[in-house]
């Protein structure tokens, strides 16, 4: 083969192999534009800040759509709003990502009115307000007055403040305070009439540890628990005096707000602790932890299984042995009484499934739950279980931040000594 030839294939080799490559990187999919600015429309109340602290794109990060979509979703799972959409638009050298909110109501002040089949009932008044200053901080205040229909107690005043800040001041850390004060007359079982007093207080400071959206994630806290419980009156029984608690909490979410429904977990636990001999008048250790699981399921949109549990166990207290878990009424075991079990030692499980009815803001709702409490003095076995079965329907009204009914009828598959009729139950946000 003559040089001129082979001169002229070594061209031919190389315009293919230039060719090639060009098409190559043809193929190759353009780089995503980079984000110039984030802004926001319709927060009249919520503070930027607030959400862009959720987010997971920011200024100067490719405008890869699943960031985008995942920071939209993040700041919808705040629960703050009715909606929430993002476009883009052209900047200069890249993108720029509008977020437009509706923002629900999030001053809720409510009249409180109950009443059950056990004739307990209870009335005044509450105020909730969510987003406080455009936060995401939440406060609620109630007063009322109750009945619990119990033995030797009449109808009592009880009224509360709690303020929770989950991030203050751009950072990682928050904040939650509550106090409550109830007073209630009572009857010594010789019919001697005296008025207990109970107040109690809690601060407790938090840190977030979230590699994502800010309100996803673990978070762990501490602080203190005190307690006071004082009667007065001639002949009444000895007062229980204060205790004042270390408190450790912790938990995990990753819950995804669809408006009507959630999906995802949630987990949390808390233990309290008296110091020693140090500003109590008696010593008390308690240990709670819970769990809260809901996934879609079928075709269905809102359509879900949830699963949910919760247990804890209590040592101590002003008489060496307090019963302070109870169960049974609107918030557990539906098909009984109200507090029917009491106990030191507690477990409560449960799973339902929800599917909407012709609307999605309003389920029905199949559930089966059992549960027990113990003593530690107790022979009783963990396998026994009180137990029912019911159906009810789930209103959630997105105009309102957390705003959700329950209602429907429960049946006991386990007698508890007073019948196995249906109850008829009513509560809000589980």
């Amino acid at each position: 083969m003559s040089d001129r030839r082979l001169r002229i294939l070594h061209r031919i080799g190389l315009a293919l192999l230039i060719l090639a490559g060009a098409d190559a990187r043809a193929q190759e999919p353009a780089p995503a534009a980079r984000v110039r600015e984030i802004a926001f429309e319709g927060n009249d109340t919520t503070q930027p800040g607030t959400m862009l602290r959720e987010m997971v794109i920011h200024v100067g990060d490719p405008a890869e759509p699943r960031a985008i979509e995942r920071s939209r979703q993040a700041i919808q799972d705040l629960g703050l709003f009715r909606s929430v959409d993002v476009r883009q638009e052209p900047a200069d050298g890249g993108v720029r990502l509008v977020f437009t909110v509706k923002e629900k109501y999030f001053l809720l002040p409510l009249p409180r009115a109950s009443v059950n089949s056990d004739a307990q009932y209870s009335y005044g008044f509450g105020l909730r307000w969510y987003n406080v200053l455009g936060l995401n901080h939440t406060a609620h205040l109630t007063v009322e007055r109750r009945n619990r229909q119990q033995a030797g107690r009449g109808t009592g005043l009880q009224y509360g403040a709690t303020y929770d800040a989950p991030f203050l001041f751009d950072s990682p850390y928050g904040l939650s305070t509550s106090f409550a004060h109830v007073s209630e007359p009572a009857e010594t079982l010789a019919g001697v009439p005296y008025d207990e007093l109970r107040d109690s207080a809690r601060l407790v400071v938090s840190r977030a540890f979230s590699e994502g959206p800010a309100s996803q994630g673990w978070r762990a806290g501490a602080g203190l628990q005190w307690q006071d419980q004082v009667t007065r009156g001639v002949g009444a029984p000895p007062s229980q005096g204060m205790a004042t608690a270390l408190v450790l909490n912790g938990g995990y979410g990753d819950v995804r707000y669809n408006l009507y429904s959630e999906e995802g977990q949630r987990v949390s636990a808390e233990v309290q602790s008296t110091f020693d001999n140090a500003s109590s008048d008696y010593d008390y250790t308690s240990v709670v932890g819970g769990y809260d699981g809901s996934w879609y399921v079928g075709d269905t949109p809102h359509q879900s299984l949830g699963l949910f549990a919760e247990a804890g166990a209590f040592h101590g207290g002003p008489d060496g042995g307090s019963q302070a878990f109870q169960l049974g009424g609107s918030d557990n075991l539906r098909g009984y009484r109200h507090n029917f079990i009491e106990g030191d030692t507690f477990y409560y499980v449960g799973a339902e499934f929800l599917r909407p009815l012709h609307w999605d803001w309003l389920r029905g709702v199949a559930f089966i739950e059992a549960g027990n409490t113990f003593n530690g003095d107790s022979n009783a076995k963990l396998e026994y279980s009180y137990a029912d079965v019911g159906l009810g329907l789930r209103l959630r009204a997105t105009w309102f931040v957390r705003f959700e009914l329950n209602i429907g009828v429960a049946l006991p598959l386990v007698d508890a000594g007073d019948g196995t009729a249906a109850r008829v139950f009513a509560t809000g946000r589980r």
